[in-house]
Formats: C-alpha cells, structure tokens, sequence
C-alpha cells in the first residue's frame, strides 16, 4: 500500500532570501531521493519512480528559508502542502514571502499561499498561472499571522518548472496609520509608465476596488482584500502629486465590498451595489461620499432598485439634468444583465431604460468609459453567456438611449480590465483571459481612435504591471494621464501604476520606437503615418456577417465599412456585397421587423427572472416573446444551507463563505480564488473529511484533513478538517491529533501491532498488509473497525464486491446474489444452476468475460439419433486455453425446465484439455420422443475464456453402406441365377412334354409305315441316296426325308410317280460328336404298307440294331 510520508524539517539558506533557491541537482535517475540498487528511495515528502512527484505535507521552520520543486522542467504530479512554522522566538516579527519565480498552467494547476495553518486559513496568493519565471517577480505577500501554509496542486501531469519561493521573519514596519500620510517607499519608470509603492500598503492589496478622482486625489473604497482581516483600511487617498497616501476613516461608513461602481461629481463620488465581504452578498444600496466632509450618506432610490455586482456607472449630463447611468453587471436572479438603468440625482429615482438599436450580450466584469463630448458611453468586453460577442464593441449614447456596435477588439476576450478615455481616444488595459489553457497570456495595451476607428496594440515594456486583473483605474484629463491602483496577478497589489500620454494626433513624423507607442501613429514599413481604418472589402464582409439580427447589423459604425441586411437572405453584409448576392436590402435600423428583434432580446435571457423583467417576454421553459405573466420560482436566493443548496445537483455550496450559486458562477463570486472549500452534494456538507476512513486516505485527499487516533494501537481514528496543531472550530478530538504522519500503527482495529507496525494476524474475516480487505468469500468496509460479512451467492460466486453483490461466476446467472437466470438461459439459480440451450446442427462460439470462469450446456434432443458433441478451445489463434467438461444425463425423466429436480449420471469427464469430443449414443442413453432425458455438459476454466461447442448427429459409415450394398446386391444376383436356372429346367421339361405330345399326335396320324434299314456299312455313293437326315440345332432330333416311288392307277397300268416324305427323327448322339447326316435305305424292306413315321436312329459311336424301326 502506498504510504504518505511526512516530515517536520528546518530549512535555513541565509543567501536565499535575495535570489533564486539554489537548484537541486539530479543524484542518477532520482530528482528528490538517493538511488539504491537501481531504484529511486525518495525523501520525505516526494514520491514516484523518480521522485519526481511532490505528495507530502512538509513543514519548514527557521527564520528564512526556501521552498521549490527545483528549476527544471519534467513531468510529474503535485499534491503537497508545505507549511512555514513559526518559532516562538519570531512571534513579534512579520513574516514576509517573495514569489520569486512562479510557472504554472492557467487551467487545472493551482499554487496557493494562506495566512495560517492550513487552508482553513485566509488566502494571501493564488497562482493559476502568470508570466514566464523573472517576468516582472518578485512578488512579495505579508502573512501577518506568523504562519503560511502552501498548496500546490495539479489535475493533471505538470511539466512546467513550478515555483520559487523564499521567506523570511523581519522586524519591518507594514502598517498604515490612520489619517496620517505614508510617503512612497519605491518609485520604477520605464518610458510612458511609472510605478508608485508603499511598504505601509503591502498587505493592503485588493482587486475589484472603487476608484475616483476628486481634486487630484484618488479615492479608492473597498475592494476584495486577501489575507488576514487584521489592520484591514477600508478606503485610502492617494497624493499622487506628492506620493503620498493616508487612510480615510469615516463614521458611519459602507460595509467592506467589492464589484461596486462609482460615478465621480465635482466634489463627490457616488457609489452603487457590489459583493458585500461580510455575508457575501450582492447589494442594491446606493451611497454618496463627501470628499470636502469626508463623510459617507446612505440614500434611499425610489422604485426597485436591482442588486448588482461587477456592473459599471458613470455620472452625465442628459439634457441640463445630472443622472447616473447603470450598465450591465451580474444579478443574483437574473444572472448576466443585459440591461442599462439610469438614476435621477435630483429625485433619486431609478428607472430601467427602454433601448433601441443593438441588442448587446448580458456581461459581468466588463470595461467602460465615457466621452462627455459625444454622450458616447464605451463599454468593451465582459464574461458572459456567448464567448464569441465578448470582443465585441459598443457605444451607448445617453440621451437617444440607443446601441451601436463598433469595430470588435482584436485580442482575446477578457474581463476584469479597465478602460480610460482621453483625447478621443480609448484605451484598454490588463484583464483576466475568458478561457483558455497554456500559460496565461499577458493581455496587450490596446487603443481605439473613436475619430478613425483604429484598433492598436501599443508596445510597452513595464513587466511589473503586465498581468494583473480587477484593477480600478482613473483619468485626469488635464494631465493626460491615467492612474491604476492595484489588481491581481496571484497576489493583490496595493501600489499605482500611470500611463501618461505623451503622443500627439496630429504628430506622427516619429521614429519607429515612438511610432509603436502612439495610440494615433501606425508604421507602414517605411514612414510613422495617421493611423486610419483600413478594413478590406473582404474583412469588411466578415465583420458584418458577424451579426445575424437586422437592428444589430444596422447599428454597425465602422467607417471604413457599411453593413446592410439581406431580408430575402436573412443575413448582415457588406453593403457592396449584398446587393450582389441578394435582392431585398435595407439600411435603416428603424425598418426592421420588431418581433423578430424582440425574439432575439427575449431569446438573450436565460432565467424567468431576467425574462419576467423584459417587456414583451415570456417564460415557458426558455424566454420567448409574450405578454403572459409568469410566478418565477425556485429563486436561489431562497437556498439557505448546504443540503438546501446541493440537493438536486444542480448548485454548489461554498462553505467558505456559505454562499449558494450556480456552478457556472464560481468565476464571478471568486475571480480571485477565495472559495477554497466547495461542496457539491448533500453527503459533502458535513465535514468533508469524514468521509475517508483511514489516515492515509485522509491525508492524501485534502490537504484540509488531519486524523484523529482513538487507539494508537490498532489504527482505529476519524478523519476531520483541521490545522497543524488540532482540528478545525467544533471538531473534537478526544485521541491523538496527526495532521504530518499518520500513526505508525495501521490496523483497522482488527488486529494489534507488532513492532509497533506490522499487524499480526487480522481478526473478523480481514486480511491485508493493514487488515484493510475482506477475506475471500466475504464484503464489506473492513477499514477503520468496519465489518466483513459472507457473500450470499447460491454457489454461483466465491466473491463480493464491498456491497454483496455477487461477482457471478457461472455464466448466465444473474441478480446480487446470483438468484436469476439471464433471458435467454434456462435453469433454477437458486436450487440448481444456469443452462445454455443447444440444438443439433449448429455451431456456438463463445467469448466470455474477465469475471466468468463456469458454464453450463444442456442438450434435450427429440429424435433418437446418436449425437456429437465437439469443444474446441484451441483450434484458432485466438484462443488455446484448457477446460475441465462433465457430461451427465438425466436418469429421472424430467423436463429440462425442472432442472434442479434431476437425478444426474456421469457418463465422461475431460480434465485440463483444449478438445473434447463425445458421442451420445441413444443405445446408452435412450433419448425420448419427448425431450425428456437430456444431457448436461459442466465447464470449468479460466476467466475470458474462448472456445466453440459444435452439436451435430453422428454420421453414417460409408464403408458399410457399401459393403451391404454390394452384399444386397450379390445375394440378389445369386437368387436370380437360381431363378433363372430354376426357370430354365422347367422349361426344358415343358418343352420335352410338349414334343412328346406333339410326336404322339404325329404318331397317330393316318400314314402308312415304312420300314428302313440303317447300316454303318453304308456308303454314300455318286448317285443321290433316296433318304437324308439333317440335325437340328442341339442334335436331339433330326428331319428325315426320303424319297420314295409310289405306284398310281391300276395295277396294270400303273405308271410310277414320285413322291417325297419328312418326319421328325429322334436322335440319341453324344455331346462330343456330331450326329451323321446321312442314313442307309433298307432296299429288302417290305414296302407293301406304311409304318409309323417316327424313326429311331442311333448314332455310329453307339452300339444299335441293325434294324431300326
């Protein structure tokens, strides 16, 4: 665990005081700390890698010393707080601090000094960032309560070079005596600028402060002052002539205040609202000063006077009648005001004026000045709503009561700034950067020639004065001069700063030096020329387009360019453009459309109250144009308290000065810094400290926190706001009060220390280097005596975060403590577990999550075919992790929705494997028609485990198929040979009955019988033989013929005629031998009669009769 150090050290550089701290020299890698063994052991106070972050709460004592990071540039974090003590030896000596060098990042980077203990204390300086280091320093601060406490904080890695501070204890007198004038102590010039200060004034500084000018005195009233309120002078008089400067004491008198405006008369100053420094509130009083009585008059306006805050005033002539003329400013209600009020000094009465013309922005801390020749007010610059119109530039002419909009600044927006007018010629100084980041850019001295409408940056060099903001500024005509008092720039400054004008209008044959610093001169490159306005044609176009409304675009005055509006085009532009590019134009501001100028008026106001305040507008959610009335509510005036002010969110509580405001407004209320204890919820408005819970914490976290040990012992203690010494007003600390180091003991309570550091053996469920954790399987806040209780998970999570929620383990299970089963899982979390659903034929890839290391499958098929089940975890780059599977099957029967019901058998177990692949053989498991004996598969791995489980049925074996294929086949063939055969047989046999019954029926025919004799011996001869045979095919029988004689007629006169007989001759012959074709006649044969013609034959190679018949 990361351990705060903190260390009480004396640091004594007698030599230190006048110059730079001496530089610290980088040891090896280390820049605050030894390296030992390739590694950085920092000193007290400094932490990293590198010893490069400054994390602790360090306290310096002697009688001077310095304090600094170092003067060089690397990146690193900063949270630390060093804090001047002071010895009892100096406690009637002042202590005194010079800034001698300080760099630092506008936004997110904070340096500042209190005037105290710790940050309870009154701010004396806040850096937020400046110039570079040696640019007009030192700065020197008085903490006149002996002590200064230093915070230097960053959001974000610094890589500026941070700061350079030296102090000291001296003897010095820094006092002023009232009505008593103190001569200046110190006086620095350079060119048109001079510098006047004094020691007596050194912790007199202010910002926001008044200032007239009254008979070559200066009066400066009020102002918001830093530092301790002791000896804090309310008004001064400033002899410039004789360098001098008393304090004015009057009774009675205005409470102390700042952002108030003061409007000069011949032998008075008038004065109207501003911040009140004792309840931090705006006010709407309205007072006068006497400068020949020197005496102050409360006065009483007439109507409703509206509180306001960083507005400006200027006391004219309007028609023979002396009025006091109210601009812009920041209202409680309103917020950015937008509006001009005017006070009849004879009557006292105020009245909002009705304006014409342009319609400027709602600004606070802007600039103006008056030109009592052309009844002109200027007015320049401002914070407000739009960023964009916050260079704009405008006149207010006060007895027409009308707007007209000048050629814009050129340099950034700005606020807090002053402004002087002298030989019709405006100039602008110093201010506060709108926005931005970086180093904060030194705001140039800017000049405007209301007789050519030249804007110029006039080169100066005097660094003392080059930063500051909330300065008060006057004008003596007659001297040609104008005279700042004070501002800020990190530190309030008391002295005054002049600026004489030395250059002449009509004079601007000068060098190029000389060129440079006339508002009235501009140098051409060649020759010091008049300045006049030059804008192009294009830049021209620019400016007018600038402005989207027809009563701002025709309330332009610029004269080098001539804005007219496009009402077919809806656009401001350059006269000579826009006849160009747009048909319809005008250049009269009195033509245009008054609804569309009063949406854009009622658009410009952001709250019912600023609305409701508007003639012609109404609130419905925005501000619109109407004339319904509207009960405004939910005022933030009414927000009395912190938990008042913070619920809802929408506003923050400043406990330093228990203000009530919009976030947004923390700008306005404390442009310099003073609210250093900001709560923004109700659980804040407590001590803000109570909510850490150990000493480390405790001090890392506000460096306004110090730790109370009950038991020094066991690290039992509360965190509480406080000092060096004790804790703050109505904290108590009954134990031991550590604001430096926490105690070397750090137990929580749940064990005691060993060697007083080391805790032995953490008791209740804790454990840790501090028994600052649960145990696993347990929640809770151990942490300063808290409990562990056990997790409550359903054995679906062996962790809980600190609540009990469950850090569900198995996938699918979802709740606190896992009770449910995700959509799309089935199951009982509660009894059972979570199953993922899986069909045949598809293929499931998972991804899981860091906090998954179990899940659960379930396979319910409807068919009785075998199934396949494939897990792959490594068959991709992806992914190659080992798993643990468990497949069972339900013996019970139950539906897969009764999981928890089911009477499980394992039938294989996979452990540390990347594959697994296993057959669900129906033989085995015996699926159902109905899904009711399923399969479940158990994984276990680890967590953001990968992997594809594929399902499918098992496949058929082609090598089978074919060997019974061709077995079906062969038995086939043999039946059909059998077949065959068989058929075979019986047709022979039908064939020879049939021949029998054939030759039968021949045999019976009425032929008559002739007897042949059939010989071997026999042979052929030359001449024909009367009888012949002829084999048919098989040789089973033959056709024999013959030739035969027959008688005809009588016997007497018979004549011998021819005739030819044939018959079927059965044949008996060997298969080996073929039958002879020819057959012997027996010539001796009675031939008297006819026998049957059926013969039987034998063939030679088979022993026969030698008479057939």
């Amino acid at each position: 665990m990361h351990k705060l150090l903190l260390i009480s050290f004396t640091l004594i550089y007698g030599s230190c005081v006048i110059g730079i701290c001496p530089t610290t020299e980088k040891i090896g890698e280390c820049y605050h700390g030894q390296p030992v063994d390739d590694t950085c052991v920092c000193d007290i106070g400094w932490d990293g890698t590198e010893c490069q972050n400054c994390e602790g709460r360090i306290v310096v004592e002697g009688e001077s010393g310095c304090i600094s990071e170092g003067n060089y540039d690397f990146l690193r974090l900063v949270n630390c707080g060093w804090l001047i003590k002071q010895d009892p030896a100096f406690v009637n000596r002042t202590l005194k601090i010079s800034i001698l060098s300080d760099q630092v990042s506008c936004n997110g980077v904070t340096l500042q000094i209190f005037d105290g203990e710790g940050v309870f204390a009154p701010l004396l300086a806040s850096y937020s960032g400046t110039t570079a280091p040696g640019s007009g320093f030192p700065r020197e601060v008085i903490a006149t309560s002996g002590f200064a406490f230093f915070a230097f904080q960053s959001e974000a890695p610094l890589t500026l070079s941070g700061y350079n501070i030296s102090f000291e204890y001296t003897s010095d007198d820094y006092q002023i005596t009232p009505n008593e004038m103190s001569v200046v102590t110190n006086v620095t010039s350079s060119s048109d600028w001079m510098r006047y200060s004094w020691q007596s004034l050194m912790a007199q500084g202010r910002g926001s402060a008044s200032a007239a000018l009254i008979d070559n005195s200066t009066y400066i009233f009020g102002g918001q002052i830093l530092g301790d309120s002791t000896g804090r002078v309310e008004m001064l008089r400033f002899d410039i002539a004789n360098e001098a400067v008393e304090e004015i004491v009057a009774n009675p008198a205005p409470e102390l205040r700042f952002g108030h405006s003061v409007a000069t008369l011949t032998d008075s100053f008038l004065m109207y609202g501003g911040l009140k420094s004792t309840n931090f509130t705006i006010t709407n009083e309205f007072w006068k000063f006497n400068a020949t009585t020197q005496s102050w008059q409360e006065n009483t306006l007439s109507g409703t006077p509206p509180p306001l805050f960083g507005h400006t005033a200027h006391a004219v002539d309007i028609n023979g009648k002396t009025a006091m003329i109210i601009i812009f400013g920041f209202h409680p209600e309103w917020r950015y005001s937008n509006f001009v009020f005017q006070i009849d000094l004879d009557t006292n009465a105020l009245e909002r004026v009705s304006t014409t013309g342009a319609i400027p922005p709602g600004v606070f801390g802007h600039a103006s000045a008056f030109d009592p020749d052309t009844k002109q007010i200027f007015v320049q610059g401002g914070r407000g709503y739009n960023v964009n119109q916050q260079t704009d530039f405008y006149a207010f002419h006060v007895e027409q009561n009308s707007w007209k909009i000048l050629l814009p600044i050129p340099s950034n927006t700005r606020y807090l700034h002053s402004m002087a007018y002298m030989d019709d010629a405006v100039f602008v100084y110093g201010g506060r950067r709108v926005s931005g980041s970086g180093i904060c850019p030194v705001m140039p001295f800017e000049s405007y020639d209301s007789v050519t409408g030249y804007w110029k940056d006039i080169d100066y060099n005097f660094t003392e004065t080059d930063s500051r903001y909330g300065h008060s500024m006057v004008v003596n005509e007659a001297l040609r001069t104008m005279s700042l008092f004070g501002g800020f720039d990190g530190i309030m400054h008391s002295d005054v700063v002049t600026y004489s004008l030395e250059a002449s209008r009509n004079s601007c044959g000068l060098s190029d030096g000389q060129c440079a610093v006339s508002p009235f001169c501009e140098f051409d490159g060649e020759n010091c020329t008049t300045a006049s306005c030059a804008l192009t044609e294009e830049e021209c176009n620019t400016f007018c387009s600038r402005y989207l409304t027809c009563s701002d675009c025709l309330s332009t005055s610029v004269p080098c360019c001539n804005c007219s509006y496009s009402v077919d085009c809806r656009a401001c532009l350059d006269a000579n453009q826009a006849d160009i590019y747009c048909n319809e134009t005008i250049s009269d501001v009195t033509v245009c459309d008054v609804n569309a100028t009063l949406d854009y008026v009622c658009a410009s106001l952001k709250t019912c109250f600023a609305c409701d305040e508007m003639d012609g507008c109404q609130w419905q959610g925005s501000c619109t144009r109407g004339y319904e009335e509207v009960n405004c509510t939910n005022s933030i005036l009414e927000l009395i308290g912190c938990e008042n002010c913070t619920t809802g969110g929408s506003n923050v509580w400043c406990e330093t000065t228990g203000t009530c405001l919009n976030p947004g407004d923390m700008a306005v209320y404390y442009p310099y810094d003073t609210c250093t204890d900001v709560r923004r919820s109700p659980q804040q408005c407590n001590d803000p400290c109570s909510v850490h819970t150990n000493c480390d914490d405790c001090h890392q976290s506000n460096l306004l926190c110090g730790w109370c040990s009950e038991n020094d012992d066991t690290g039992l203690g509360s965190c509480m706001s406080g000092y060096l010494d004790s804790p703050l007003a109505g904290n108590s600390c009954q134990g031991n009060w550590s604001y430096e180091l926490c105690p070397a003991c750090q137990c929580n309570g749940h064990s005691a220390c060993v060697n007083q550091t080391v805790c032995y053996d953490c008791d209740s469920d804790t454990s840790g280097e501090n028994c600052e954790v649960c145990d696993d399987g347990f929640y809770g806040s151990p942490v300063n005596g808290g409990n562990c209780s056990q997790c409550q998970c359903n054995d679906h999570a062996t962790t809980c975060d600190f609540s009990g929620k469950c850090d569900c383990d198995v996938y699918g299970t979802v709740g606190d403590q896992c009770e449910t089963c995700r959509p799309g899982m089935y199951g009982d979390a509660v009894n059972n577990t979570c199953y993922y659903l899986i069909d045949p034929g598809y293929r499931y890839q998972f991804a899981l999550p860091q906090t998954v290391s179990k899940m659960n499958f379930n396979i319910c098929p409807s068919s009785s075919a075998d199934l396949m089940v494939t897990i792959d975890s490594g068959g991709s780059a992806y992914f190659d992790e080992y798993f643990n599977a468990t497949f069972t099957y339900n013996s019970t029967g139950e539906s897969r929705l009764c999981a928890y019901a089911w009477n499980e058998t394992v039938f294989a177990i996979y452990k540390n494997v990347t594959y697994a692949r296993e057959i669900l053989r129906n033989s085995e498991i015996h699926f159902s028609s109905n899904g009711r004996i399923c399969v479940n598969i158990y994984m276990e791995f680890k967590p953001g485990f990968s992997f594809v489980i594929t399902l499918e049925e098992v496949p058929f074996n082609i090598v089978l198929l074919i060997i019974i294929i061709a077995a079906v086949f062969l038995l086939l063939l043999i039946g059909v040979a059998v077949f065959w055969k068989l058929h075979t047989i019986w047709l022979r046999y039908n064939r020879r009955r049939q021949r029998e019954v054939e030759l039968t029926e021949m045999a019976a025919r009425p032929y008559s019988c002739i007897d042949f004799d059939y010989s071997d011996d026999y042979k052929l001869g030359k001449n024909p033989a009367h009888f012949t045979t002829q084999s048919i095919s098989g040789a089973g029988a033959s056709v024999g013929s013959v030739l035969l004689w027959i008688p005809y007629g009588d016997q007497d006169d018979r004549e011998p005629q021819i005739a030819v007989g044939s018959a079927l001759v059965k044949s008996k012959v060997t298969r080996k031998e073929k039958p002879k074709k020819t057959m012997i006649w027996n010539r001796n044969r009675d031939t008297s009669g006819f026998d049957n013609p059926v013969l039987e034959i034998e063939t030679p190679d088979t022993e026969r009769n030698p008479s057939s018949e």
